[in-house]
């Protein structure tokens, strides 16, 4: 089975199908509260190739959620970023970090 869309990995270019890692984030709506502000979400994750017993991609097989708090200034509307490995992702992320720290200096 693939993906209705090829993806191309943000880290390392290489173009990747089912099996990818992801960062996720942004705000989603709160479903149980219909005037309340999105739920901000953040998490990192993998997405497998795995289908269900009905044929259908299944849910991915690995998520870290990073608690946040509701903040009224957060808007509804969602990111994510893929790569085609974690080690891409970690890669990503680590390299975020090292611009970050040479615009401060290391505190």
């Amino acid at each position: 089975m693939s993906l209705p869309h090829i993806a191309s990995c943000r880290t390392c270019g290489s173009v990747f199908g089912e099996k990818f890692a992801y960062l996720n984030f942004g705000g989603v709506p709160d479903t149980k509260h219909r005037d309340s502000s999105p739920d901000p979400i953040l998490q990192f994750g993998w997405h497998n190739d795995t289908l269900d017993a009905d044929g259908k991609m299944s849910f991915p097989n690995g998520i870290i959620d990073f608690p946040t708090e509701k903040n009224p200034d957060v808007a509804n509307g969602q990111y994510e970023i893929n790569f085609c490995s974690i080690d891409c992702l970690r890669t990503w992320l680590n390299n975020a970090v090292d611009r970050l720290e040479a615009m401060v200096g290391k505190s």
